[in-house]
């Protein structure tokens, strides 16, 4: 990165944008190794959805050899796993069989779709300001805590918000600088991307052709068919999964559907947090520096009467005020808005910046103050305490990197299967082995499907507790301490 800012100053602008890319890939790159295993919540499950993709993309699941059957819908136990769309699964599947299965070949699409947003978005803010401007926000793209933490699989959702603010993030600059060139082919970029995140997320994958919608209704930059062709592209693109979903797997689309659905009106899954969860998540996404800007951006926006600006500051609102409405609140959800903020944030900085060079003790000040708000936005504590290998914040880290190393020692193949293990850990079995496993004790009309699959049978024993039942009779003993963090 101080490479790409010499090269700005020689006026390599090319240069700079490539190194650029490199900088942050570097960075996004040593995320992805961080954690040497998958994580909880919910990286594990997205692991091994993408693994079992490698040979059966058409058929996403938690099971490559359903033994039991596919006996329930519930995302956390199917045989046919349709809780997420499929695209982010499907290109960590494609980086499976280019680099193997591991915890890291998983991370590398997200690696990559960062490292392109901070690149080709500091291309796009450098026609719309200027580049000592973008520059500094290409920094606070690159060294965002959140997105790494993101990448690194630590915070949930892990690869699925990294990929999808990915390309979210890619759509909206695509769609920026469509408004500025005015070429189509930049319009059916964005479209492209839009279809993507939809692909990856659903529904909020929409927020650019919000943002092209807000920019048409203030200032008629562009023709009202390039928002139909906009739409009808990508509707040509994301149902063609949908209906195929419906038609092969009924019972599991309509209930993932539902589900969907009732993120809204009701808090699935327990998340119920207080109306004010977002707001509070903000400092935790970016920092209170960028929240001064931002808010100073908006204002700017609307004294100045930038148009451009403007649609991306009721864009930004509308994203937390949805969100905020909705009664599933998660950590994530307004995180799809990071490049609507950055956006403002850099509109903001680019008029403190603006100020005449006279006031050379405010300029100093405005210095120092982007120095803190890159500080706060790389959140140099959390990224020590929460990666720690060593210290009081290691038990995490340690117990998953003992589990994964006892699933391997087993030696189990595809002729296996287990029960009896401790809550979730049969998946980070089913990801570092290629058994089959099952969260409790196999019944009778378990054991004769077990029987009739010609596997073997193994009974997972803690050592620090004794066996529920009586053990089958071909059944053998798995004795080990798994962790278990849920």
């Amino acid at each position: 990165m101080l490479a790409a800012f010499i090269a700005g100053l020689k006026g390599k602008e090319k240069l700079r944008i490539c190194l650029i890319f490199f900088g942050a890939f570097s960075i996004y790159l040593g995320a992805a190794f961080l954690d040497d295993f998958v994580n909880i919540w919910d990286e594990r499950f997205h692991a091994l959805v993408a693994k079992n993709s490698m040979n059966h993309p058409l058929k996403p699941g938690l099971y490559a050899n359903p033994v039991l059957g596919d006996f329930t819908v519930a995302w956390d136990m199917t045989a046919v796993w349709l809780h997420k769309q499929p695209l982010f699964t499907w290109l960590m599947a494609l980086s499976y069989k280019v680099f193997g299965v591991n915890y890291w070949a998983g991370r590398l699409p997200a690696v990559l779709l960062m490292s392109i947003v901070c690149s080709f978005g500091y291309s796009v803010m450098v026609d719309l300001l200027n580049k000592r401007t973008a520059f500094l926000g290409a920094l606070l793209m690159v060294y965002s805590y959140y997105s790494i933490s993101l990448v690194s699989g630590r915070q949930f959702i892990d690869q699925n918000d990294a990929q999808f603010v990915g390309f979210v993030s890619l759509a909206f600059f695509m769609a920026l600088r469509f408004t500025q060139k005015q070429k189509r082919s930049w319009l059916l970029g964005s479209t492209i991307l839009t279809s993507c995140a939809i692909l990856t997320k659903w529904l909020p994958g929409l927020y650019t052709f919000g943002f092209l919608s807000l920019v048409w209704i203030m200032a008629r930059p562009f023709k009202f068919i390039d928002l139909v062709r906009y739409l009808a592209v990508v509707v040509a693109l994301v149902l063609p999964w949908q209906i195929f979903a419906y038609k092969k797997y009924p019972n599991h689309f309509m209930h993932e559907l539902k589900l969907n659905s009732a993120h809204f009106t009701d808090a699935v899954e327990g998340q119920v947090r207080d109306w004010n969860f977002h707001f509070l998540q903000f400092p935790n996404h970016y920092g209170f520096a960028i929240l001064f800007l931002m808010l100073f951006g908006i204002i700017h926006s609307f004294v100045k009467r930038n148009r451009m600006a403007m649609a991306v500051s009721v864009l930004v609102i509308f994203v937390y005020a949805f969100f905020t409405l909705a009664q599933t609140r998660m950590p994530s959800f307004t995180y799809v808005a990071m490049s609507g903020v950055l956006f403002l944030s850099m509109h903001g900085l680019h008029a403190l910046l603006a100020l005449p060079d006279k006031l050379k003790v405010i300029r100093a000040l405005i210095a120092l103050f982007f120095i803190l708000t890159a500080y706060e936005n790389f959140h140099w504590n959390d990224l020590k305490e929460n990666f720690d290998r060593e210290g009081p914040q290691s038990y995490y880290r340690n117990g998953l990197v003992e589990n994964k190393e006892w699933f391997k020692r087993q030696n189990l193949s595809d002729k296996d299967v287990v029960f009896n293990l401790p809550r979730r850990t049969y998946v980070e079995l089913m990801f570092y082995t290629d058994a089959t496993a099952y969260p409790y004790w196999p019944g009778k009309e378990d054991l004769e499907k077990v029987k009739q699959a010609g596997v073997n049978l193994y009974i997972y024993n803690s050592i620090s507790d004794t066996l529920p039942h009586k053990i089958p009779a071909n059944a053998k003993i798995l004795l080990g301490d798994l962790k278990c963090f849920e």
